[in-house]
């Protein structure tokens, strides 16, 4: 009896204070305390359990989604609405607003859930947003897809739903979908799944939109799933770019009935299937076999007893290896086994018996048999010189002393990058019978540049983007870090601390080790390096180019390429036209009657614009 009127109380003091929120508001304004007052109230109906009365809190358009109170993930994953009594009785935690931020259309609680007598402890707190809209004479809680995403357009296929903004030009990306949904029928019927209902896919114009579509830090790209009584009631996919099977995949694994104990299962299954935001699924077998005999190689053991934090940090290590090793027992032992070692995981339990019960081998000769298997991929042979009978293709000089950006670009602090070691001087590309030559000039090479003692390395990288002339209707790229090329790309080849190769869905698919000593040459302040034919084709005339600069770091350089360019930030490059971001290339190779900052600065995160950039070609052809 105590329990029901004392749940009756509750709802009787929530029901009041939402009343408060229901004031006549001709204005659609709310006030820090309203909203205090609002999540006082909504906090409480949650402790009740109370799923109807959870329910009035929200918008009708987000009660007819499924996943409505998605905007609690960040505590602990999706929680489903009837799980949100036990696990705030257990956890203790309370919400704190920190301030209220207005949209269009909308308002944007910004708080934390915090845990008692927890403070100085980091993993106890946790940021996290929630969106108000005014409806019916109330202002009610709405999902942050619903506000973010109300004027964007719509593409359905057979198996999936794609959501994309307006500024998007659909044809440009018909290609990528198809790829994708046929991507999606594949690891379907490797998982032995099939879906009832089609899964929501969000193309993001950035990082950070990508997170806030789900509430989250900036991401390049997200999956969303959750169940009730074990059956998948929520799967949704954000990404920035319309290829990236390894958010979809992500969706299926777990859908599929496959849990995710550790890290190493959740992330290396995508991988092994999906690849990841700019790599593919092949590239893990590439870099864990550049990495298997070097320092950074982390042993199988270790990987699977990490933590997700951990795992995370070292994540352009760890993805590659897990997707790789788990691809590798897939395909040597069958999708049976794999389910079958994931499903019955215990981390407490001795892994070498663990992997006896289920493979009949040890775990640690599991992984010596992958690096024999490694070892016997064969990459393609790179050289570092140009012979003298070398037929020139193209040739081109590009402005010194513009290596700034859209107008004001900042070189980062360290002493170590001297003037002009961004500033893109002169492009060259020869041929003969088997290889591609590049020669790239800068006026100023330098040496690898470490911020910190012991910190990651730093260094100018230059993007070279492809295009091999009469496209015939093939897939073709346009985007690389803020940058739209108009004609596409078939490949891009960024060179750093060795050579990255990606293919026209812009993901990378060769990595080499670091031989940036091998390329560069510090007298001539030139970047020397061939490619087989067989790999990149034979250039014509007819071929187009696109050439940037910019600066990347050991873990950047072959996960994503470049780094972003910041507000203000000692040691990363900074300024710019920073209103809304910037595009990362502090250079690009254009003809001299070109203005670069005009062409760098017609950027805009918020709405999805890129920089629009023609690329070059022999006969000068778009400019």
């Amino acid at each position: 009896m105590f329990k029901i009127n004392n749940l009756f109380s509750l709802l009787i003091i929530s029901l009041t204070l939402i009343c408060s929120c229901r004031k006549e508001n001709k204005n659609n304004t709310i006030t820090k305390q309203d909203a205090e007052n609002f999540m006082s109230s909504y906090v409480s109906t949650l402790k009740s359990g109370d799923t109807e009365a959870i329910k009035k809190y929200w918008s009708n358009k987000s009660l007819n989604r499924k996943g409505f109170d998605v905007m609690h993930l960040w505590v602990r994953g999706l929680i489903h609405i009837n799980e949100w009594k036990s696990f705030l009785d257990s956890t203790q935690y309370t919400y704190q607003i920190k301030d209220l931020a207005e949209g269009d259309g909308y308002y944007i609680i910004n708080g934390e859930w915090k845990k008692p007598n927890n403070n100085s402890d980091p993993h106890e707190s946790h940021l996290i947003q929630f969106y108000l809209v005014w409806e019916n004479n109330s202002w009610l809680l709405t999902n942050p897809i619903d506000v973010l995403t109300k004027n964007w357009n719509r593409y359905e296929t057979d198996n999936m739903v794609f959501f994309y903004s307006k500024e998007i030009n659909i044809d440009d990306h018909i290609q990528e979908i198809k790829l994708l949904d046929e991507k999606y029928i594949t690891m379907c019927k490797a998982m032995e799944f099939s879906f009832d209902d089609k899964i929501e896919y969000y193309k993001a114009s950035s990082p950070e939109e990508c997170g806030r579509l789900l509430t989250q830090p900036p991401f390049n790209g997200l999956a969303a799933v959750t169940y009730q009584d074990s059956i998948a009631w929520f799967q949704i996919a954000v990404s920035t770019t319309f290829y990236n099977p390894h958010e979809v995949m992500h969706i299926i694994a777990l859908s599929s009935g496959i849990p995710y104990s550790v890290a190493f299962f959740s992330e290396g299954l995508a991988v092994a299937y999906g690849g990841t935001t700019f790599q593919t699924a092949e590239y893990a077998h590439n870099y864990s076999k550049n990495i298997i005999d070097n320092t950074n190689y982390i042993p199988i053991k270790r990987l699977l007893t990490m933590n997700g934090s951990d795992f995370l940090q070292s994540s352009y290590i760890t993805y590659q290896e897990s997707g790789s090793f788990i691809r590798y027992l897939i395909d040597t032992y069958g999708i049976e086994k794999m389910k079958n070692f994931i499903s019955d995981f215990d981390i407490s339990v001795d892994l070498n018996v663990q992997s006896m019960r289920v493979y009949n081998i040890t775990l640690d000769n599991l992984e010596k048999k992958w690096k024999e298997y490694l070892r016997e991929i064969e990459l393609p042979e790179i050289g570092f010189s140009i012979p003298d009978k070398a037929k020139l293709v193209f040739s081109m000089t590009d402005p010194e002393n513009d290596d700034k950006g859209d107008g004001d670009y900042k070189y980062p602090s360290n002493e170590n990058y001297v003037k002009g070691c961004f500033d893109l001087t002169k492009f060259e590309v020869f041929k003969n019978e088997d290889s591609v030559y590049f020669r790239v000039g800068l006026q100023k090479l330098i040496k690898p540049v470490s911020n910190r003692p012991g910190g990651a390395k730093f260094i100018p990288m230059t993007v070279i983007a492809l295009n091999k002339g009469n496209e015939n209707g093939r897939q073709l790229y346009k985007y690389t870090n803020e940058v739209e090329l108009a004609d596409g790309y078939d490949l891009k080849i960024n060179v750093g601390f060795g050579i990255n190769i990606s293919n026209s869905l812009g993901k990378i698919f060769i990595s080499t080790n670091d031989f940036y000593d091998d390329m560069a040459n510090l007298e001539s302040n030139t970047l020397t390096f061939s490619l087989p034919i067989e790999l990149i084709g034979e250039p014509e005339d007819g071929w187009r180019y696109f050439v940037g600069v910019g600066l990347t770091n050991e873990p950047t350089f072959n996960f994503s390429g470049l780094i972003p360019v910041f507000k203000s930030v000692p040691g990363l490059i900074s300024g710019g036209n920073y209103k809304y971001s910037n595009p990362a290339f502090i250079d690009i190779l254009l003809p001299e009657n070109i203005d670069q900052s005009g062409m760098l600065s017609d950027y805009n995160s918020v709405k999805g614009k890129l920089a629009a950039i023609k690329m070059v070609s022999k006969t000068g052809e778009g400019f």
